[in-house]
């Protein structure tokens, strides 16, 4: 009956006096009928709630006093036993094991009930917005990308959005490839974000809708799938052996470099729909600067690769990378793309890739993480 002394604490304000006259009436009676009164507390605090309860077998199973082993089985509801003997071991007993399984029982229903939240506590989903930007790893991978599409379009002049639930950059109105709408949420009820990229994308205009989440069916809405790329990821760690290579990989400096870059991207991709490009229609004048670095191959004098790194969310987000025809096969894809995963060798780098070009990021070091979901709407007249 002492035990109850020590659950009184834990126990609810209303449960308290009746469970003290339970408690004081148990003292003064034989072990028998003190029995009877331990039981009724006991049903008493399962009313209270489990909590109560499981402390207070804990503590009942923790007396070990050989004489009031009928007390305590009678009052926990077990069947009664012979009375312990000189010799006995208090703790190997029927009743012992039996209160230890009935304290186990008691202790896990209490741990189920610890791991729920309390009614007001938010359960962070990862996606809030204002989250730590290194929250996850994916986190910063889908920043980065948001990142990127709204970066490009800025740098030409270019309309572009950044709201809670997505980014997006329209750098132009012939290419969906140039056009990136990056959702930074998961796409629970698509008709209010939908309805906002349309102010951003008309019908006729055409743009890539990029989620790192499985989405609704958006076909009723205008787009079609393009399919589930991976999300590959390069933890920071030296640059691997490559084979010696007669092209060269420099970092472009000026605008006169950022003009072959993006005629080297449109032509290499390739993206037609971009011809005829004029001088800045990709890339503005304003593009270069820390966070954002792009590089050359080039061969025989002449530019025949290049490829983006673009530096937020404390990632290296890995992108445009494109090479000629005539220099395929040589190596130089994979050139340019590790000379834009060292950027900042320090930081992960991220990208997404093709199931073609999954093994070449592979051996670059790269590891698929997710699948990401990539939609098209396609744009018309």
């Amino acid at each position: 009956a002492g035990c109850f002394d020590r659950v009184m604490s834990t126990a609810p304000a209303a449960v308290v006096e009746q469970a003290q006259r339970l408690v004081s009436t148990a003292r003064l009676l034989p072990a028998d009928e003190a029995a009877t009164a331990l039981e009724q507390a006991v049903t008493v605090l399962q009313a209270a709630g489990p909590q109560e309860l499981a402390v207070f077998c804990q503590h009942i199973a923790e007396v070990d006093q050989p004489d009031r082993d009928q007390a305590k089985a009678k009052a926990l509801g077990l069947r009664s036993v012979r009375p312990a003997r000189v010799g006995d071991l208090p703790r190997t007993t029927p009743v012992t094991r039996a209160l230890a399984r009935r304290r186990h029982r008691c202790h896990r229903d209490s741990v189920a009930n610890s791991l729920l939240p309390t009614e007001d506590e938010h359960l962070t989903t990862g996606w809030e917005p204002d989250l730590p930007v290194d929250d996850t790893l994916v986190r910063r991978a889908v920043l980065a990308h948001a990142s990127w599409a709204t970066t490009v379009a800025r740098n030409v002049g270019r309309p572009w959005r950044q709201e809670q639930a997505w980014a997006g950059g329209r750098v132009g109105d012939r290419g969906a490839m140039t056009n990136w709408v990056v959702l930074t949420q998961p796409l629970l009820d698509p008709r209010p974000v939908l309805a906002d990229v349309a102010e951003l994308f008309p019908r006729e205009i055409p743009y890539l809708l990029i989620s790192a989440w499985p989405t609704p069916d958006l076909r009723e809405h205008g787009l079609g799938l393009v399919g589930h790329p991976p999300l590959m990821v390069r933890a920071p760690a030296p640059a691997p052996s490559q084979p010696s290579s007669d092209v060269e990989i420099r970092e472009v400096r000026d605008d006169t470099g950022l003009e072959l870059a993006e005629r080297v991207l449109v032509d290499g991709y390739p993206l037609p729909e971009m011809q005829p490009l004029s001088p800045g229609d990709l890339y503005g004048h304003g593009l270069l600067d820390d966070s954002t670095r792009v590089w050359l191959a080039w061969h025989d004098g002449s530019p025949v690769g290049t490829a983006v790194a673009h530096l937020h969310a404390g990632v290296t987000l890995v992108e445009s990378v494109a090479t000629l025809a005539a220099v395929r096969g040589r190596g130089v894809g994979a050139g340019l793309t590790l000379a834009a995963t060292l950027a900042d060798p320090a930081r992960p780098a991220v990208l997404i890739a093709s199931d073609d070009g999954r093994p070449v990021y592979e051996r670059l070091g790269y590891l698929a993480v997710e699948r990401w979901t990539v939609w098209l709407q396609p744009g018309h007249a």
